[in-house]
């Protein structure tokens, strides 16, 4: 039996409703190497956690050797082969037919004038029935003056997906060229898996949490190599209710490097507020200080999340004053950021995603529309200053999480 055959039977067997661990079994029993199955059920069932440890002869194929992960889920080279393979199909489809992305472009908005244009009509064919739509009815007399909005939904969604598009494929293209692996996907499990490990990060919101644009791999710089993860975690926090409800989505980068042994505390480093360095002048300390008064500036320290001076001084001996200089130096380059030391993790946080946003009217779940200087509407090609400047932003913030990792060894 080939691999594609074997694919074939397990996307069966999962239509079907069988578990990854049913189908391990059945494997199992069916005599097929565990390094044989596990690829292909990583891939169907991506954020599967496997509870069993497999013999270690399964992960001498290059296709089984277990990529370190923060949250400590088995992530392979193919645990995210099919959603890689859409996209890559996808671009090559937009290739082929270069025009068919400009020219649905134009579809949509035809049909968003001509919706515009049927419901305007209604003014002169019927304006009791227009203003009555318009108006609303009902006690919340909420008028209907959204419903213009109707027609032009297929074009916002269409260039949104469009852009999406854009953006995954230059993370594919870095993802492939570094030998590291990606997935574009939202994925609400890898969520619950690192706020289950880091809830001083991760328990945030209260609706609308995941990861999406993840990468695992090894960032390697001209004296070492180190194990790294990347994503972007999204949530949602609604307040209040009926009229008054509001959701505001935000959007953080999360970059993860795996340090060479376990510490024995956490230390998280939040961001200095204003008013904060305006009540420890007037005498009332929330946090510890060190004797860097630009580090002091930057960032409030918690050990274990309770100050604790005894025990920072200790800690601290290790951070000064090479890592705090470095610390201060990512805090001014990416404001607002936050960075946590737990185990054998160094976490950095900053607010926004990796390309750089731009105000835009077209959000899906909030989410801020992004500055490229690719245009699938134009030309379907990549623009390689996309890539350069993704690439410049991985290496820049790998290479001041490993300094800082480094010293702490």
């Amino acid at each position: 039996m080939n691999k594609a055959q074997l694919r074939k039977i397990i996307s069966q067997q999962k239509g079907l409703g069988r578990s990854p661990e049913e189908l391990i079994k059945l494997a199992e029993s069916a005599g097929r190497p565990h390094g044989e199955v596990m690829p292909l059920i990583l891939e169907m069932f991506p954020g599967f956690k496997q509870q069993t440890k497999p013999n270690p002869e399964d992960f001498t194929s290059g296709t089984m050797v277990k990529i370190w992960d923060p949250a400590d889920e088995v992530i392979t080279q193919t645990t995210f082969k099919a959603v890689n393979d859409k996209v890559q199909k996808k671009f090559e489809e937009y290739q082929k037919d270069p025009y068919k992305i400009r020219r649905n472009y134009f579809i949509f908005w035809g049909i968003g004038f001509v919706g515009t244009a049927l419901i305007m009509s209604l003014l002169w064919v019927s304006p009791e029935l227009f203003w009555s739509i318009m108006l609303g009815s009902g006690d919340d007399d909420s008028g209907g003056f959204a419903i213009l909005t109707f027609p032009w939904i297929p074009l916002v969604w269409y260039v949104f997906h469009v852009k999406k598009l854009q953006r995954d494929l230059v993370k594919k293209i870095i993802a492939d060229r570094n030998h590291w692996v990606y997935n574009p996907d939202e994925n609400t499990s890898r969520w619950q898996a690192l706020a289950k490990k880091f809830p001083k990060i991760f328990l945030k919101g209260n609706n609308s949490q995941d990861l999406e644009d993840e990468f695992w791999g090894k960032f390697h710089t001209a004296s070492q190599s180190r194990d790294f993860y990347s994503g972007i975690f999204h949530y949602a926090t609604t307040t209040g209710s009926g009229k008054n409800r509001k959701t505001r989505h935000k959007y953080q980068s999360v970059f993860a490097i795996r340090l060479e042994k376990v510490l024995k505390d956490s230390l998280l480093l939040l961001p200095e507020k204003k008013s904060d360095r305006f009540w420890r002048k007037l005498g009332f300390k929330a946090d510890v200080n060190v004797e860097s008064e630009a580090f002091n500036q930057n960032f409030k320290v918690f050990k274990n999340g309770k100050p604790s001076q005894q025990d920072l001084i200790r800690i601290f001996v290790k951070l000064s004053p090479a890592v705090q200089e470095q610390l201060v130096l990512l805090a001014k380059e990416n404001p607002n950021s936050s960075i946590y030391f737990s185990g054998d993790t160094f976490l950095f946080i900053r607010e926004g995603m990796l390309f750089p946003t731009k105000k835009s009217l077209i959000k899906f779940k909030g989410a801020p529309d992004v500055q490229m200087h690719t245009n699938f509407f134009k030309k379907v090609e990549l623009d390689p200053q996309d890539e350069a400047y993704l690439q410049e932003r991985f290496n820049t913030l790998l290479n001041i999480g490993s300094n800082i990792a480094k010293y702490l060894d």
